[in-house]
C-alpha cells in the first residue's frame, strides 16, 4: 500500500528520493518540529538500507517514529516555539499542530501571551475544538456512565433507546448553545435556563406545547420554575436514577461534585440500597432518610441529601410529578453551603440561584476545564492561577470561550523560557 500511504507508485522514477522525503515529512509531523541533519539521518535515511525494499523502509520509519518518546511525550522536546504550538494543539484539539501553527512557530511568533492568545482564538473557531469541548462537557457531567441507563419498561413504557438518543441530542444542543452561539453565553446560564431543546416527541412527554411544533429540535420554554438548566435536564435526571425509581443520592452526589464544585469524602462503609427491604408505602425520601440517619453517614449526606431531595419532583425519566405512594412530594430541606452559610432549598430554582452566586461552583468549572486542557492539575501551576482565572472569567461575564483561550495561554507558556530571537533585547 505504498501508493496509498506515501503517494508513491511502485517502481516509479525517483521512488527512493520520494520515499525519503515522505519519511522526513512524516517524522517531522509526528515529532511536531523540523528535524536536524543528525535526526534526519537517524530516523529516516538510515532506515533505507541498500537493497532493502522501499515499502519495508517506510514501514520502519513510521513505526520508529510512533514508538519514539519524542512522539509519545510532547514535553521531552526543546523549550521553544514548537513546544508552544504542540501544547496549543494538544490542549485545544487533542491533535497535532496545523500548518498555521507550524508557520507561526517557525517564524518565532509564539512568544508572547498576545501572540499565543491570537492563535488560541483562531483554533477555538475550528470544529476540532467544538468536538473537544463536547467531550469535556460530557466528562464534567459524568456521561461515561450513560451506557448503563436502563429503565423498567413496565413502569416507564415510554422509555426506549430512541427516546434516550433524543434526550442526549437535546443535552448536546443545549450545551452547544451556551458555549458557542453568539460568541458564547454566560456560563451560569447552564444553571438557570428555563428552556430546553426538544422535538415533538420530547415536548409531548414532558408536558410542553407540541401540537404546532416544527420538525426537528427547537427551543421550548417552561413557565415559572419548572426547569432550571442542567439541574433539571431530563437526560441527567434519567442518568442519575434507578431503573425503577429516582435516586436522591446519585443526583445529590452529581450536583455536589459536578455542578457545585464541592468535594466529598469516600463513605466510611459502602451500603447497597435494596428497595425490597423497605415498607412498600415509604417514599424514596423516607427510605434515604432512614438509611443515612447515622452520624457517620450524615457527614456527607448532610450535603448530598438536601440537593437530591430538591429534585424529587422529577421521576426516573425526568418528568414532573407531584405525588409518590399517594403522598405529596416533599422537596424542601436545610442546606449548608461550601462557605458554611445556611440556606433553605425548596426546589431546583433555589439550586439554580445558589449556583449562580456560588464561587465554589464557578471555580469547580474553571478547575475542571483547566485539567482537561492542560492535562494536569491546576494546582501544579501555583497557588495564584485559579484565583486569577476566576477573576478574569468573572470580568468576562463568565464567557466559556474566553476562559478556554486564557487556559490555553497559561498552559502553553508554563515553565518555558523561550530563546530570544535575533534583535530582541
Amino acid at each position: 500500500h505504498l501508493d496509498k500511504l506515501a503517494g508513491i507508485s511502485s517502481n516509479a522514477p525517483g521512488q527512493l528520493i520520494k520515499a525519503q522525503q515522505f519519511g522526513r515529512r512524516f517524522v517531522e509531523r509526528a515529532f511536531r518540529r523540523p528535524l536536524t541533519v543528525e535526526e534526519e539521518q537517524l530516523f529516516v535515511r538510515s532506515r533505507f538500507a541498500e537493497g532493502k525494499p522501499v515499502a519495508d523502509s517506510i514501514k520502519e520509519v513510521v513505526l520508529t517514529a510512533l514508538k519514539s518518546p519524542r512522539f509519545l511525550y510532547p514535553d521531552l522536546g526543546q523549550a521553544d516555539h514548537y513546544a508552544v504550538a504542540t501544547r496549543l494543539a494538544l490542549g485545544l484539539w487533542d491533535s497535532l499542530p496545523d500548518e498555521d501553527l507550524g508557520q507561526a512557530a517557525a517564524a518565532g511568533r509564539l512568544r508572547t501571551a498576545v501572540q499565543i492568545r491570537q492563535q488560541a482564538l483562531r483554533m477555538i473557531a475550528d470544529p476540532r475544538t467544538r468536538a473537544k469541548i463536547r467531550n469535556v462537557m460530557h466528562h464534567w457531567l459524568g456521561l461515561k456512565h450513560a451506557e448503563e441507563i436502563a429503565k423498567d419498561t413496565e413502569i416507564f413504557p415510554e422509555y426506549d433507546k430512541s427516546l434516550e438518543a433524543d434526550l442526549r441530542t437535546s443535552l448536546n444542543i443545549f450545551l452547544d448553545e451556551i458555549v458557542w452561539q453568539n460568541a458564547g453565553a454566560d456560563f451560569r446560564t447552564l444553571f438557570i435556563a428555563n428552556h430546553l431543546p426538544m422535538n415533538k416527541r420530547l415536548a409531548k412527554l414532558y408536558g410542553a406545547r407540541h401540537h404546532d411544533m416544527p420538525l426537528g429540535f427547537s427551543k421550548v420554554s417552561f413557565k415559572g420554575h419548572k426547569r432550571a438548566g442542567l439541574f433539571t435536564h431530563p437526560y441527567l435526571l434519567t442518568l442519575y436514577s434507578y431503573h425503577n425509581g429516582t435516586s436522591p443520592i446519585h443526583r445529590g452526589v452529581f450536583v455536589t461534585r459536578s455542578l457545585l464544585g464541592r468535594s466529598l469524602k469516600p463513605p466510611p462503609e459502602a451500603v447497597v440500597f435494596k428497595d425490597e427491604e423497605f415498607s412498600s408505602d415509604l417514599t424514596m425520601r423516607e427510605k434515604i432518610t432512614q438509611i443515612t440517619k447515622a452520624d457517620a453517614c450524615m457527614t456527607c449526606h448532610g450535603i448530598i441529601n438536601p440537593l437530591g431531595f430538591s429534585l424529587e419532583q422529577f421521576d426516573s425519566i425526568g418528568r414532573q410529578r407531584h405525588t409518590e405512594k399517594g403522598k405529596p412530594i416533599l422537596t424542601a430541606s436545610d442546606y449548608l453551603t461550601a462557605d458554611g452559610t445556611p440556606m433553605h432549598i425548596s426546589g431546583p430554582s433555589d439550586l439554580a440561584r445558589h449556583a449562580m452566586e456560588s464561587r465554589s461552583a464557578h471555580e469547580g468549572f474553571v478547575e475542571m476545564l483547566f485539567n482537561q486542557v492542560a492535562k494536569q492539575s491546576i494546582r501544579a501551576y501555583g497557588s495564584l492561577v485559579l484565583n486569577r482565572l476566576y477573576d478574569d472569567f468573572a470580568k468576562a461575564r463568565f464567557n466559556i470561550q474566553f476562559l478556554l483561550a486564557e487556559i490555553a495561554v497559561i498552559a502553553a507558556l508554563q515553565g518555558l523560557e523561550l530563546p530570544k530571537q535575533a534583535g530582541e533585547e
